[in-house]
């Protein structure tokens, strides 16, 4: 079994050209001009056809489509902390809080993600059955969580808040790994971002957890992003489209 060490990272991760001037080739770009329309009119170098993405998809990090609706089922659980925020605000920090962290882990993942959504199932249903894990199993961590939405993390929180006591939960995906989440104790509050929670989570990572950075923030640092559908372009803000232009992945 990995140490609290581990755990308390686990959780931290969890609870994120070149212009070139042609003044001087003008002859020469021009008959490259002449020469490419002469290709295209023949057959040859036409322009591949646009990317057929999935219906609903209005972004694209590294490949991997985002759609509209998986946006605003994040934006529904930052509602419930921000009643006052307008749509466009819950899709901003849905993005650059959960969307873009998540995708990001799931490709430094790769086939370790299936893997450990499978590992989580197992353990949620072993849990749900009363049978306690190895203490020698070394592919998951254990964390006592307390505090609001903001210490326990959103995907946690958004169950927890209305879970029965002493019942464990299938498996959360969160970033970089799945949680398998039993509320211990829940203290009310006015306004649902205020609840205080205490509870037992048994976590399945599929990215390190004992880097001395963050992968994801390193993955996202090499990320790019595509603008599919055009409406959602200041959805996404300037900070985060000039993070997100590529590089060597």
């Amino acid at each position: 079994m990995k140490t609290r060490a581990d755990a308390n990272r686990c959780v931290q991760r969890h609870g994120r050209a070149l212009r070139v001037r042609l003044a001087r080739r003008a002859p020469v770009v021009a008959v490259a001009a002449v020469l490419a329309v002469a290709l295209v009119s023949c057959g040859h170098g036409s322009p591949p056809p646009a990317h057929a993405w999935p219906a609903g998809t209005v972004l694209a990090l590294n490949g991997t489509p985002i759609s509209a609706d998986e946006v605003d089922a994040i934006g529904s659980i930052i509602a419930r902390t921000e009643p006052d925020y307008v749509l466009v605000q819950l899709r901003r920090i849905a993005l650059t809080n959960v969307i873009f962290q998540r995708i990001a882990a799931i490709q430094i993942g790769g086939p370790r993600y299936e893997a450990a959504r499978k590992t989580a199932t197992d353990l949620a249903h072993a849990l749900q059955s009363r049978q306690a894990p190895d203490a020698a199993r070394t592919d998951i961590v254990h964390a006592d969580l307390d505090g609001n939405f903001k210490s326990v993390g959103l995907e946690v929180w958004n169950w927890a808040i209305d879970a029965p006591i002493g019942t464990w939960s299938d498996p959360i995906e969160a970033e970089g790994a799945f949680g398998i989440v039993r509320v211990e104790s829940r203290t009310p509050a006015p306004v649902p971002r205020s609840v205080m929670l205490k509870l037992s989570v048994w976590y399945v990572p599929y990215v390190p957890t004992g880097e001395a950075t963050n992968p994801v923030d390193a993955r996202l640092d090499r990320s790019n992003l595509e603008i599919v559908d055009e409406a959602w372009r200041d959805v996404v803000p300037e900070s985060w489209k000039r993070r997100l232009r590529g590089g060597t992945l």
